[in-house]
């Protein structure tokens, strides 16, 4: 259906040619031709570009969090107006332009910040969130900052709470992050089942965790306590840049392993930067484990694997541990390995991109066939027989005449 639509503008050539040939001219086939295939090149791009993309999530944390004093400032400005000077000869205003004081106060409120492993610094959406982070981090102590502000009536400073390094006190961040994912858009052989949501939910399949105050939980479906939760969020916090690396760690109590390769197609393979940790358990104690990821060399997921296999009790702050020395074994997966599969559009976008294809093409043969352009060489032929026709019949009386007086003669 999509090469019809690049078809469109072409048979459409052949119309206007054949009914309509004195009314365009050469140069408004290729306006046609060539508008319709970009517009629907372009919106083929747009769909397939839509098929392809996918959110992965990328873990930070809070260096130090910041409260900035309200203040004000005195704005000196000049600004013009016009007002009149008297009247012309014609009684008309004279306007002259005027400078005056325009100066203002300007006032800053207080703000509350955050500042990431990156040194950027941001706005905490509501003040309750700041507090929240304090409380995290420990209730550090403030640190003095003088703004060194040419106020006006009142001074603004600042005051900063640092982190101390401590896994205890560590206030986690997690941002979503859109790229393109050929594999999940791809109709190759490397697509994954789809698994619809109401059917996820029946298999008991998990979605990702939500992102509450860009926080995430890494752990699903197994009861942690805060600290071991410190130690598994530490590991996307600091590594999360540096590894471009990410664990989640999905629990089923009496499930079997099938249900981790269902996971696997659900989230259809995870993310690039993703390591999924999928277990079952029973009490305290782990029955199977599994992990998939994209990495080219499974080392780590092997390694994960033989770990729960040797230590079959489910002590994930001990796993947290374990994992942090060995993250050398991760590398992962560059998804530009998948530039060359093919996206395919849907059904609805290929119907989709067939109207649009259809619109465009009958709107801009109107309006070149309505424009003041016309094929001025079949127009002007046309004229010139149809004149000719004109000019013959209405000297018809005198060929008659002369006519009759050759007959004449000849008697």
């Amino acid at each position: 259906m999509e090469i019809i639509a690049y078809a469109i503008p072409f048979f459409l050539a052949c119309v206007l040619l054949v009914l309509w040939k004195r009314e365009m001219v050469w140069w408004e086939y290729l306006v046609l031709i060539s508008g319709s295939l970009l517009l629907t090149l372009l919106f083929s791009e747009i769909f397939r570009s839509e098929n392809s993309r996918d959110t992965e999530y990328l873990g930070g944390y809070i260096t130090k969090i910041t409260h900035y004093d309200d203040w004000d400032e005195w704005i000196h400005r000049t600004c013009t107006r016009q007002v009149p000077s008297g009247r012309d000869s014609k009684g008309n205003t004279i306007y002259r332009t005027e400078t005056y004081d325009c100066s203002y106060r300007e006032y800053h409120p207080e703000r509350w910040m955050y500042t990431d492993d990156l040194g950027s610094e941001h706005h905490f959406y509501r003040k309750s969130e700041f507090w929240d982070a304090y409380a995290e981090l420990g209730k550090p102590r403030s640190v003095f900052r003088d703004m060194h502000r040419h106020y006006y009536t009142k001074d603004g400073d600042a005051q900063d709470y640092f982190w101390d390094s401590t896994i205890e006190h560590l206030r986690s961040l997690t941002w979503k992050h859109s790229y393109t994912n050929k594999v999940i858009g791809s109709g190759s052989i490397m697509k994954f089942k789809n698994i619809e949501p109401t059917e996820a939910k029946k298999l008991g399949l998990y979605d990702y965790p939500e992102v509450v105050s860009q926080d995430q939980s890494p752990v699903l479906g197994i009861p942690v306590g805060p600290y071991t939760l410190k130690n598994l969020k530490y590991i996307n916090s600091i590594y999360g840049r540096s590894k471009q690396f990410r664990l989640y760690i999905l629990g089923w109590k009496g499930k079997s392993i099938s249900i981790s390769e269902e996971q696997r197609s659900y989230w259809q393979g995870g993310n690039k930067n993703e390591l999924v940790v999928c277990l079952g358990y029973s009490g305290d104690s782990v029955t199977w484990a599994n992990a998939f990821s994209w990495c080219d060399d499974p080392k780590l997921e092997v390694a994960v694997k033989r770990y729960f296999h040797d230590n079959p009790k489910l002590d994930l702050l001990k796993f947290s541990g374990w994992l942090r020395g060995n993250l050398g074994l991760w590398k992962r997966k560059e998804f530009k390995d998948f530039d060359y599969l093919s996206i395919p559009l849907t059904t609805g976008q290929q119907i989709g991109l067939l109207v649009i294809t259809i619109f465009f093409n009958i709107l801009i043969s109107l309006l070149l066939i309505g424009n003041e352009h016309k094929n001025t060489e079949i127009y002007n032929t046309s004229v010139d027989i149809e004149n000719l026709k004109n000019y013959i019949l209405s000297k018809e009386p005198l060929l008659r005449r002369i006519e009759e007086t050759y007959r004449n003669i000849r008697l």
